[in-house]
């Protein structure tokens, strides 16, 4: 018996006996899709809005970030950033202050690149459509797809992790969402059930869809309206949808913070400028190694010479794993030095240190140890 979905007043499904649920079913899933996000709103600072730039700045600091962590950092850029004529005048200091703590910092970068591009060159107007929008650096697929849909009605769908997901499981797509072929696959059968001139309401219903219901574990299938046509459901194969991404050994890294003041309590910062991770934010002296030992041989080359403590002790250590690193950061205390480490060191007075933007381990020791 072949299932076709229809909607009914009491936001159930039931089943009839006519056609296969499948990628040709486009009016159905789209509709009770819409039907469902409809029936159940969500309230975001971005949902239905209408100004590129917002919307701009609410996609790219949603990749590979939560939205409950999104939405301080929405708020306080917004506010610090109203306009995308605001963002290009601003320093690369006081963007990443802005942003310190969501990670991966190359986001921040290629925005301020792409809003001074924008305004230089386009007089501070967001092309109007994917085709241009994918040209601009830092935007791909995806966001292109998102802010010409929203914001100037293409008919164009924006597929995340969340609609990738749920096309996956509920049709029963069994190519590869990590590779070029697989991506451009899921985009034409979104394509097929995409309805006419709704973009904005299905792009939004899917990502609120996967957001609440079709989640990557746990999925609440017991409330999803697909719940009788879904593949990956009916054939008890939900872990099997998506295809994962191959997991790749993270490379190890391990960061020794030497926390270093002056007689009068001021501290020796410096910032990162090589092209590695958290460039442009501000650090202590470091010295990186690749095991959790520090060699006293090391130490002592480095902070003998300038009388300060040989055999410093590990004052708090932190673990944090990025996409394609894993970073053990360890923080020591010494003696005061009144002289620079390194010519590019400079001091800081303790309640200004906050006008610095950190890496996220150096702001918990702050938050913990210096408490600002």
């Amino acid at each position: 018996m072949y299932i076709h979905l229809q909607y009914n007043s009491r936001n159930s499904l039931k089943k009839v006996n006519t056609s296969s649920f499948s990628m040709k079913t486009k009016f159905n899933f789209a509709q009770l899709l819409i039907q469902w996000s409809i029936e159940n709103p969500r309230t975001l600072p971005w949902i239905a809005e209408k100004n590129p730039y917002k919307v701009w700045v609410s996609e790219i600091m949603l990749q590979q970030t939560r939205v409950e962590t999104v939405l301080p950092y929405f708020e306080k850029f917004i506010k610090a950033f109203p306009t995308i004529q605001s963002l290009a005048v601003a320093t690369e200091s006081q963007i990443f202050k802005r942003w310190e703590g969501l990670g991966y910092y190359s986001r921040a970068r290629n925005m301020h690149f792409t809003a001074k591009y924008i305004v230089n060159e386009l007089n501070g107007n967001f092309p109007n459509n994917r085709a241009a929008l994918l040209k601009l650096k830092g935007i791909g697929r995806y966001t292109s797809a998102a802010i010409a849909s929203f914001c100037y009605d293409e008919n164009v769908a924006a597929l995340d992790g969340n609609g990738i997901r749920i096309l996956s499981r509920v049709f029963g797509i069994a190519e590869n969402p990590w590779t070029l072929s697989g991506v451009t696959y899921f985009e034409k059968q979104a394509a097929a059930i995409l309805p006419k001139n709704q973009a904005a309401l299905f792009n939004q219903a899917l990502m609120d869809f996967g957001s609440k219901i079709c989640l990557p574990k746990n999925p609440h299938c017991q409330d999803c309206p697909f719940s009788f046509a879904c593949k990956a459901n009916r054939e008890d194969r939900i872990a099997e949808f998506p295809i994962k991404k191959t997991k790749i050994e993270l490379r190890k890294r391990h960061f020794h913070y030497f926390v270093i003041q002056d007689q009068k309590n001021n501290f020796w910062i410096h910032k990162r400028v090589e092209n590695d991770i958290w460039k442009g934010l501000h650090e202590f002296y470091l010295i990186e190694t690749t095991k959790k030992n520090l060699s006293k041989r090391v130490v002592q080359q480095i902070f003998g010479k300038l009388n300060s403590a040989l055999n410093p002790e590990i004052i708090l250590n932190f673990s944090q794993k990025l996409s394609h690193q894993h970073i053990f950061t360890y923080f020591y205390a010494v003696k005061p030095i009144e002289k620079a480490v390194q010519a590019d060191f400079f001091l800081v007075k303790q309640e200004n240190l906050k006008k610095f933007a950190f890496p996220k381990s150096i702001l918990v020791f702050l938050e913990n140890f210096i408490r600002l």
